[in-house]
């Protein structure tokens, strides 16, 4: 009885452990450094971990008024603000990657300002599968380069009315601070009066004027931070919602997503920015969008005649109080016809490879099988040799041992 217990146990252990490497996800990182000058380089490596990958096809996105792409890599084309890169295993499927650096890219710096790359595409596995994958991108800052009397000269960035640094006096506010990010929020039971606000411009000529941080009362509140310069302003918003009951107050999606197409980032509840890239002949997307409190209502704004280049679309959950609000933000780039031609050549392109690699692949498998039973038929064949020859010898040892025998009794 103890026996088979450890029998079933082992059993468990493995359909565990194989179905958690079935599920797993492929996760392609992009890195590179933390800060640099203008008019410097850098590399921009593409990591992946996790799962082997025998073909893949990515798409780099990235601001081209900020850096431009320098390198001389083989299986990359440029477009204005993205590069695909394709790789695929030449070997037939004995050379995938896994835990390595796919490729280093270089950049040269010509802007100001953060620098944001973002990645998404398709990763195939050695039957021709598209794999589960986990994109990070990443973001470089371009240093204040210092005079010599040891002021902090500003360059391109002089009239920037952005934040470089937002936050306030409690844990809890959401999504985490982004420049880019007009919008944020905090929920809170306690007894809280007034809220303080730290807020950094990124062009220290800036000036920055908060409102409505003080006497905050239940219900919603919106804390507003000015960032002016010249003829030039921004507003960051804190929407803040002091109540007695926070799932009355609960405003976050259970889950994002849109078909047949990859959310990058991938989708976090405390995360409301978005990029995604779709095809030319898309003018409506179908999103699913669940709210994590059942009885919050989901509305989707901007979801219709999606037109070439840059459309935003809006998803806006009002929780169960019917007053607090959360806005999620969905970037979404339309390719042209042009750029779906290229696409459509790339994956055809990537489609003719990996069936090369299949093929390959195939054919190796045969070969290794056809060895692998020439082998069999020899090791079959000299046991059946050897024991034959046993088979012989005890014969032969029989008729000596019978003629003995016969030798003694005639004596």
């Amino acid at each position: 009885m103890k026996l088979n217990k450890i029998f079933f146990i082992i059993i468990f252990i493995c359909i565990s452990i194989n179905t958690t490497y079935t599920y797993a996800k492929t996760n392609i990182t992009l890195e590179t450094i933390d800060e640099i000058n203008i008019n410097e380089e850098f590399n921009l490596d593409i990591n992946i971990y996790g799962n082997d990958v025998y073909a893949l096809t990515l798409n780099i996105l990235y601001d081209s008024s900020k850096v431009e792409f320098i390198g001389d890599n083989d299986n990359v084309e440029v477009y204005e603000n993205k590069l695909i890169y394709m790789w695929y295993d030449e070997s037939g499927g004995t050379n995938p990657k896994k835990d390595e650096n796919v490729v280093s890219l270089k950049f040269k710096v010509i802007g100001s300002g953060e620098i944001n790359f973002g990645l998404n595409g398709e990763v195939y596995n050695l039957e021709g599968e598209i794999s589960d994958i986990n994109y990070i991108g990443t973001s470089i800052n371009i240093k204040n380069i210092e005079n010599i009397d040891g002021q902090s000269l500003e360059l391109e960035n002089s009239n920037s009315v952005l934040l470089k640094e937002l936050r306030i006096n409690y844990e809890g506010m959401s999504p985490d601070f982004n420049k880019n990010i007009e919008n944020y929020y905090f929920v809170t039971e306690e007894d809280i009066d007034n809220i303080i606000v730290e807020a950094v411009p990124e062009n220290i000529n800036a000036n920055v004027n908060i409102k409505g941080n003080e006497n905050i009362q239940k219900g919603i509140n919106k804390i507003e931070i000015e960032v002016y310069y010249k003829d030039n302003k921004k507003t960051y918003t804190i929407y803040v919602t002091k109540t007695d009951n926070i799932e009355l107050a609960n405003a976050n999606l259970e889950n994002l997503a849109i078909d047949s197409y990859f959310l990058n980032p991938e989708f976090n509840a405390n995360t409301t920015n978005y990029n995604v890239e779709i095809a030319n002949d898309i003018e409506k997307l179908n999103i699913l969008a669940i709210p994590q409190n059942i009885n919050a209502s989901v509305s989707i704004i901007g979801n219709e005649n999606l037109k070439e280049g840059k459309n935003n679309i809006k998803i806006i959950v009002t929780a169960q109080d019917k007053l607090t609000k959360k806005e999620y933000l969905l970037n979404i780039y339309k390719r042209n016809i042009r750029e779906e031609m290229e696409y459509e050549n790339q994956q055809e392109i990537q489609v003719e490879r990996l069936s090369e690699l299949l093929e390959e692949n195939v054919e190796n498998n045969t070969e290794n099988s056809e060895i692998i039973e020439n082998e069999d038929e020899n090791i079959n064949r000299q046991e059946n040799n050897r024991f034959f020859i046993i088979i012989i010898y005890f014969i032969v040892l029989l008729i000596i041992v019978v003629l003995s025998v016969i030798k003694i009794r005639g004596m």
